[in-house]
């Protein structure tokens, strides 16, 4: 059952188009917030990003455990502090685009390598840290493995500063 004329384009009238998507897109994001409370400053969030790919606060300290021992107390309280950082957020958001267009097959093994491995370079050089990029490693797993090396590092500093502090 057809009711009216469907409108099947805009003619020259592009701008309809435009305001069109922009409607949907708009409502499309309050029916999300409304049902799940998703947002951008929830999103906003690297635990957030990585979710989906199995690696969790959890995840990354028992991996963490390995090279740092720690009170899951610190570790928390280092990690919430960096999984909001904007540089850290932005680049874990590009690195998984970029896994994304690898599994979707719209970039190549070497093309994900070469970008996601820059990528954790550009981190590594951010926070003027020394965690190795374990290239041999599956894209997801490198991040979690990189992640996790960057949290021992940053709690080894922390210790090392305290220690520095009681003496």
């Amino acid at each position: 059952m057809q009711i009216g004329t469907p409108l099947l384009n805009a003619g020259k009238h592009f701008k309809l188009g435009e305001l069109a998507a922009l409607a949907v897109r708009d409502a499309t994001s309050q029916a999300l917030f409304r049902q799940t409370g998703c947002c951008p400053q929830e999103q906003h969030s690297v635990l957030k990003r990585l979710k989906r790919f199995g690696i969790t606060a959890v995840s990354l300290w028992e991996q963490c455990a390995a090279a740092c021992p720690v009170p899951w107390a610190n570790f928390s309280h280092t990690l919430e502090k960096i999984d909001r950082d904007s540089f850290l957020v932005g680049a874990v958001a590009l690195y998984v685009h970029l896994a994304d267009e690898y599994r979707a097959g719209l970039l190549t093994q070497g093309e994900a390598d070469d970008w996601t491995c820059h990528l954790l370079e550009e981190i590594r050089r951010h926070y003027t840290c020394d965690v190795p990029v374990a290239r041999e490693l599956p894209l997801i797993q490198r991040l979690a493995r990189f992640l996790s090396g960057l949290l021992a590092e940053h709690l080894d500093e922390q210790g090392q500063l305290y220690q520095g502090k009681s003496r």
